[in-house]
């Protein structure tokens, strides 16, 4: 891949990176301050209930007592008298006609303020509402909770109760978790960004994971495509020179060869590159693995003869049933045998074993071929792997097991594999059994 690809990458990822970084920021204010927010609320909440509390004790208190001094002041047997003073009061009882007949209870933490003519405005706005009324406000720089009740009696308005609280110590404790609250903002975004960055490069290694093996699948095919390719452009420059009959031939023979080769390794890679992207569907239905191994064995019968091999099934007329694509699960089966008959000398026995377990049905693979090196064995699954002493011995893509691991992790299964160097390869394949659902298993990669 040249540089400037790379470059251009490399600013995707960049771009990338700095969105998600504002998106995450972002997330992390609208979060704060719903926090902040609802905290509000709810102190608020908390400190105002005991202010609405105390009017309505007081209420419940001076009633009867209001009641009775608003009768005796429509009747004319008592005489008001109110201090006129201007002071701050908890309570007004007003008659109807707006006159003040009592005041009581100076109210703490607030200056002295008139709050006469407030508390018969209050009464005068409330005479249509037969309800409690109650508002705040603020007068002088100073907050109020106001609540004013009717008093009535036989269901005539005779006057009205005029409560107020100071809301001086609700306001500065409410600045004061403002002032709190905008401080931890600032200082949680300064810390936030960190983890934003830290956040934002774990959102995006799937994304240059992913970069970095297309850039690998290009430049493995690539090479895999090379070597074919000068091959078969070095054989047919021989011939067009060669006057001999038998050269021109074995020209042809060597360039049909290297065709079949590329076809197979350009199948091999559409067909990967179709399972990876997920465009690929299996057609899932009710599979019978010993039925579908003793079919692949039965096809295999021409290459036996030709390679002088055993090829033994055990266990293959019993049933057992699995729940796959019974085409890509036949592919495995026909990949893992490929691959045993390339490396697996004449005289050699492969054995083919299905066989039933509590939750899976179980197939075994086994040769007496080359065998893999542990060194060759954590590796074996990549694709265009191949180990030395296997691309020595054969020829291949060295995408066939990355298909055959990719399958069975579709169908929610595992692959192991055993071998050792000069005796022979084993590979296991646990696929659930039909029944036992397809949710809980994935791939292993063998360590050996």
């Amino acid at each position: 891949m040249d540089r400037s690809t790379a470059l251009s990458e490399h600013k995707l990822i960049n771009r990338l990176q700095l969105r998600l970084i504002f998106l995450y920021i972002f997330a992390f204010l609208v979060f704060e301050t719903a926090v902040i927010g609802s905290t509000h609320v709810i102190l608020s909440h908390q400190i105002m209930n005991p202010m609405y509390q105390s009017i309505m004790d007081e209420w419940s208190q001076k009633t009867d007592e209001g009641i009775q001094q608003l009768e005796d002041y429509v009747k004319g047997d008592q005489e008001v008298h109110v201090d006129a003073t201007p002071e701050v009061v908890a309570s007004w009882v007003i008659a109807a006609d707006g006159h003040v007949v009592d005041k009581d209870t100076t109210m703490t933490s607030a200056p002295p303020i008139d709050l006469a003519p407030f508390a018969q405005q209050l009464a005068q706005s409330s005479m249509q509402d037969t309800a409690s009324m109650w508002n705040t406000f603020n007068i002088g720089g100073t907050y109020f909770l106001a609540g004013v009740k009717a008093l009535y009696v036989n269901n005539q308005r005779i006057g009205t109760i005029v409560s107020f609280r100071s809301l001086t110590v609700v306001h500065e404790t409410m600045e004061s978790l403002t002032h709190i609250d905008i401080e931890i903002g600032l200082a949680s975004i300064l810390l936030v960004i960190p983890v934003t960055y830290w956040l934002a490069n774990r959102s995006l290694l799937p994304v240059r994971t992913a970069m970095q093996r297309q850039r690998n699948f290009v430049n493995d095919a690539a090479h895999e495509l090379r070597t074919p390719l000068s091959i078969l452009h070095g054989t047919l420059e021989l011939a067009q020179f060669d006057n001999h009959l038998e050269t021109a031939q074995q020209a042809i023979r060597e360039g049909l060869a290297e065709t079949e080769y590329i076809t197979e390794l350009i199948s091999n890679l559409s067909t990967l590159a179709r399972l990876e992207s997920g465009v690929t569907q299996l057609n899932i239905r009710d599979v019978d693995m010993a039925s579908l191994a003793q079919d692949t064995v039965f096809a295999l019968e021409p290459l036996v003869e030709k390679r002088k091999i055993q090829l033994i099934g055990e266990g293959l007329t019993k049933p057992a049933m699995v729940t796959g694509d019974p085409t890509r699960l036949r592919q495995l089966l026909m990949i893992l045998l490929d691959n045993a008959f390339k490396y697996t000398p004449s005289e050699g026995v492969i054995r083919v074993i299905v066989q039933k377990t509590r939750n899976d049905v179980e197939v075994r693979i086994t040769d007496t071929g080359i065998g893999i090196s542990e060194a060759d064995l954590p590796r074996i699954f990549d694709r265009f792997y191949r180990a030395t002493k296997a691309e020595n011995h054969a020829g291949g893509s060295g995408i066939g097991l990355a298909i055959a691991a990719w399958i069975v992790e579709a169908h929610y299964g595992q692959i192991l594999v055993q071998s050792k160097e000069g005796r022979g390869t084993t590979f296991r394949i646990l696929l659930p059994r039909q029944g036992h659902g397809l949710a809980w298993k994935k791939v292993l990669h063998p360590k050996g």
